[in-house]
């Protein structure tokens, strides 16, 4: 693995993605949005290898950048993994109609995030 993206906009749990990917994945590229248009524009230049992304940001909703991704060759849905803290079945449902296959529910620990992108357990249960 060589680059990952996050996108979420709250300051907290930024840091902590950030951290559970320095720790599960040593040496790889880490880039930070907290909006879909940053997003949108860092997925324009590069290809991602991982790409963490929150459902509700500024400036273009998760869903927005979802299509993007489907829209363009550079990057795929299966590295997409859509993180909230509050994931409803409407949007999961809209995510797997795109191809999103990988989900997590916020708080969610570096073991899952790791387990995830493996393809390990990476269908979704809602917390309560």
């Amino acid at each position: 693995m060589e680059k990952i993206l996050i996108v979420e906009d709250n300051e907290s749990n930024l840091e902590t993605m950030r951290v559970y990917c320095q720790d599960t994945f040593p040496g790889v590229g880490i880039i930070v949005t907290k909006d879909g248009n940053s997003a949108i524009s860092e997925l324009s230049r590069s290809k991602f290898d991982l790409i963490l992304l929150d459902v509700n940001i500024p400036q273009g909703p998760g869903v927005a950048v979802l299509k993007y991704i489907k829209n363009t060759y550079k990057n795929s849905l299966n590295n997409v993994v859509l993180v909230s803290g509050y994931l409803d079945h409407s949007v999961v449902n809209y995510a797997k109609g795109l191809g999103v296959t990988k989900f997590l529910d916020k708080p969610f620990s570096a073991t899952e995030l790791r387990d995830c992108h493996e393809g390990k357990g990476s269908e979704l249960s809602l917390k309560k």
